[in-house]
Formats: structure tokens, C-alpha cells, sequence
């Protein structure tokens, strides 16, 4: 007999799956490669602005003379620092690598909580079972993504949805935690990276200095996930974490994160 679809347990898969990927993934190179830059200029990615960030910092408030930078990368950089200083701000906090990691692990821990309960929950439980089972790209499917979407995406900074500018407003972290949301819907919706990625880009008309870190950020963190028995390991693994009934990585995680957050 087949499992009855439940939406709590769909939500809590995606929500441990970006914490897998981004924990064990991600942040491992973050600090992995916080003793040194690993990507040259022309590969650059989210990572490389986290873990070096005062020498990008450097390079990107210079006139340009030492490193060549072309204005494109200067201006988008920039403006990433910028919102990222004044989101650390807002926080009370300095702009430090440390800091940085630690905020970005602590969105990982807190990933779409908002889906979790109140309206959202509601309006899930509601749209969701119709929505996946809906032809993609069909009027249906449309109208059930914008009530299913937009009010989610309207409240949580890892949208672009969030911001008056859209993705213009996003800091390195903001990005960071879409770009592991985007390849966790990837691999739950069996989607191509790539083509993911090029969707992206049209909906958002996504500037192509920017997109070029996104995209090297894909590829330098998940681009072994285009092997079909990657992909099926990660799900299966995240899958037995979810139906543990004696561990969620989540909840603990949380705790861990709360109980040194007050030591500090």
C-alpha cells in the first residue's frame, strides 16, 4: 500500500537536506579554505568572499591598479560587502570571517522554520499535494506556486522576493543559503543543475558577474551531484535522519547552536 503524501514530513526532508548539503558541503569549505584562496580570480566563488574576506575587502575598495579587477567585479563584490556590513550591523556584530560562519550556520539550523507552523504550515498543507502533482509549467502549477511561494518568500531574506531591490539587496550570506535551498530543490524535484541555474537567472535577470559566482559556487560545492548515484546516497542518507525517531540533527543542532551562543 502506498504512504499517504505527508506535508510536515516533505517539509522537514527539505529542511534537514539543506542542512546536510550546507553543513557538510559548504561550511567544510569555508573553513577548509580559510587559510588560503582556492579559486583564481576568474573562478571565484561564495565561499572564496567568506573565508578570505578581508583580502577581497581589500582588493575591492583599491582603485584597481595592483589587481586589475574589471569594474563589473568591483561593483558586484562591492555591493555585497556593503549589504553585508549592514546586515552585521543591524546585528550589533563586526563583519569577521568568524562571524560570518557562524551566521551561516545558524541559518542552516533555522532554515524555513516559518514553513513549520501558522499560515504557512496552513497554506502548505493546503496548495502542496496539489502543486507537485501539477503538470510543470501549467496554469495550475503557476497559480499554486505565487500562494504557495510568495508569502514564504516575501518573509525570509534568503529570497530575493524579500528585498525592495530583489537580489541586489542579498548579502553573502543570503546568497549562500539560496544557493543551497535551490540545490536542495534540485535534487527533491529531480531537476538538472544547470538547467536550475538557468532558470534562475531569466526569473531574476540575474547580472552576469553575480551569476558567475553563483554558478561556481554550484560547481565547486555540488557539481559531483550530476552523478545520479550521488544524488541518490545524499537523499537516502538525509532520509534516515528524518525517520530516526530517536535523533533529529535539527533539533539538536539547534540546541548545540543555543547552549554555545550563551556561553559566548
Amino acid at each position: 500500500m502506498e504512504k499517504e503524501f505527508q506535508v510536515e514530513e516533505f517539509l522537514q526532508f527539505h529542511k534537514v537536506l539543506v542542512y546536510f548539503l550546507g553543513r557538510n558541503f559548504v561550511f567544510s569549505d569555508i573553513v577548509q579554505y580559510g587559510d588560503g584562496v582556492n579559486h583564481g580570480l576568474d573562478d571565484l566563488d561564495l565561499v572564496d568572499l567568506i573565508s578570505q574576506y578581508y583580502l577581497f575587502e581589500t582588493m575591492v575598495s583599491t582603485d584597481g591598479a595592483i589587481y586589475h579587477l574589471e569594474p563589473e567585479f568591483k561593483e558586484t563584490v562591492g555591493r555585497i560587502f556593503e549589504n553585508t556590513k549592514t546586515y552585521f550591523a543591524s546585528l550589533g556584530k563586526p563583519l569577521s570571517p568568524e562571524n560570518l560562519r557562524e551566521e551561516f550556520l545558524r541559518r542552516l539550523l533555522f532554515h524555513d522554520d516559518s514553513k513549520l507552523e501558522g499560515r504557512e504550515l496552513e497554506q502548505n498543507k493546503e496548495y502542496l499535494p496539489s502543486y507537485l502533482s501539477a503538470e510543470e509549467g501549467s496554469v495550475l502549477a503557476n497559480t499554486l506556486e505565487v500562494k504557495l511561494r510568495y508569502p514564504h518568500r516575501k518573509e525570509n531574506r534568503h529570497h530575493p522576493e524579500y528585498f525592495e531591490n530583489g537580489i541586489e539587496g542579498m548579502n553573502v550570506i543570503d546568497l549562500l543559503e539560496m544557493t543551497v535551498d535551490m540545490v536542495a530543490h534540485m535534487l527533491m524535484e529531480d531537476k538538472k543543475l544547470i538547467l536550475l541555474m538557468t532558470q534562475f537567472r531569466e526569473e531574476y535577470q540575474v547580472e552576469p558577474m553575480l551569476y558567475q559566482l553563483l554558478l561556481h559556487t554550484v560547481l565547486h560545492s555540488f557539481g559531483y551531484l550530476s552523478q545520479e548515484e550521488e544524488k541518490e546516497q545524499i537523499l537516502r542518507t538525509v532520509a534516515r535522519m528524518v525517520n530516526n525517531p530517536h535523533y533529529s540533527v535539527i533539533e539538536e543542532g539547534k540546541k548545540a547552536y543555543t547552549l554555545s551562543y550563551k556561553e559566548v
